[in-house]
């Protein structure tokens, strides 16, 4: 399984947006979701470093080897989930049962995914591209770590 370092406060996906400053010169911002500060280890006015991963999605250049996928629920699945989920706590539950999608491998060899919420789910024993039926073993308030039922 991949090692998450205990500095890792989160990780959560989002996209890089451009504007302009008075000046009329270009900025980049990258969002951050409200539940990573609202209920999260995350303050506002602290400084953080940050480390920037390819989506792979064709428009991104790799910037360290680890990726992220949505996962493949149905509406039905996923209003199911809502309902037993409150915006404090992680949106996957030790035993759920989810078909994820394998973006990339991480760098010990784990299968990557993500959730249609942007949380991530480590699938071990799975390729890029592969859409896998995995059990929530364990979860943190950052990443789950899944097993293929299949």
């Amino acid at each position: 399984m991949t090692e998450i370092p205990p500095e890792l406060k989160t990780l959560f996906t989002s996209d890089i947006e451009k504007s302009s400053d008075v000046d009329g010169a270009s900025e980049y911002h990258i969002a951050v979701p409200a539940r990573e500060v609202e209920g999260g280890d995350l303050t506002v006015s602290e400084n953080y470093r940050i480390a920037v991963l390819s989506s792979n999605s064709g428009h991104s250049k790799d910037v360290k080897s680890d990726d992220v996928q949505t996962d493949r629920s149905s509406p039905e699945q996923e209003a199911s989930n809502a309902d037993k989920v409150d915006s404090d706590s992680p949106p996957v539950q030790e035993g759920e049962v989810r078909e994820l999608e394998i973006e990339t491998i991480g760098e010990q060899g784990d299968g990557i995914a993500k959730t249609s919420e942007g949380f991530v789910v480590i699938v071990p024993e799975t390729q890029t591209g592969d859409t896998v039926t995995a059990e929530i073993e364990s979860v943190t308030p950052n990443v789950a770590f899944a097993e293929k039922v299949q």
